[in-house]
């Protein structure tokens, strides 16, 4: 009489893994959905946290809010800077950004230039003082100049609340912005918030002039690789 061995088959069926792969793409696409909508929402609350600070600067230029330059205990402060006393900021107020870092600074510009202490400068520099530091916790958004993506260092000082000096590029319309992205990678999409400052009129002054918007874009898709050059030879 022949006994049947029963035999145990591993591995998966391909409807099993038909299955299994469903299941993958579809948590997949939860995940991307999920950080898509972290992400958004990290550049709406850094850009609404920017906007706040902005504003709050502009009041206290707008208010002539002083600053006493005579309490400050850092050693490191120029003896120059603490001399001014209780005043108005001889160079008003103004905001720091730092793209490499993705920080930024409100700060008091004292108006005296940090290489001599003498002359009076614009910017930001050892002599000014920083009274807000913030950094963009996700690390996966930069701050800067929106018209110019390779700025590295980028000021925007309210000397009154409607005269303004900056180094910030200003856009075919005249506007000076500031923006948080999460940069677009091909053939992903990026977001960002933009936030704008002022805008430069035609006798060239710079007038401040806040407003906040949002969009999503495309990245553009890379170059085609180059050729290898066909070398020719000639026959001789």
């Amino acid at each position: 009489m022949f006994k049947k061995k029963l035999f145990n088959q591993d591995g998966l069926t391909f409807i099993e893994l038909m299955i299994a792969i469903g299941l993958i793409i579809f948590i997949s696409a939860l995940s991307v959905v999920y950080i898509q909508g972290d992400i958004k929402d990290d550049v709406n609350m850094a850009t609404d946290q920017l906007t706040a600070d902005i504003r709050y600067t502009r009041n206290l230029a707008a208010s002539r809010t002083a600053f006493d330059f005579s309490a400050i205990t850092d050693p490191t402060v120029p003896q120059a800077v603490k001399d001014l006393g209780n005043v108005y900021p001889p160079g008003g107020y103004g905001v720091y950004v730092h793209r490499p870092t993705d920080t930024y600074q409100i700060f008091v510009d004292s108006g005296i230039d940090g290489g001599d202490g003498n002359s009076t400068a614009e910017g930001f520099d050892d002599t000014d003082i920083v009274i807000k530091s913030v950094t963009i916790e996700n690390n996966l958004l930069e701050i800067g100049d929106a018209n110019h993506d390779n700025s590295v260092a980028s000021y925007f000082t309210f000397e009154t609340e409607k005269n303004v000096v900056t180094n910030l590029i200003s856009n075919t319309y005249s506007k000076y912005q500031i923006e948080v992205d999460f940069p677009a990678v091909y053939p992903e999409k990026g977001y960002r918030g933009v936030l704008t400052l002022g805008e430069r009129s035609d006798d060239g002054y710079i007038w401040a002039s806040l407003g906040k918007g949002y969009s999503e874009y495309s990245a553009s898709p890379p170059p085609p690789p180059e050729k290898d050059p066909v070398e020719k030879f000639q026959m001789e």
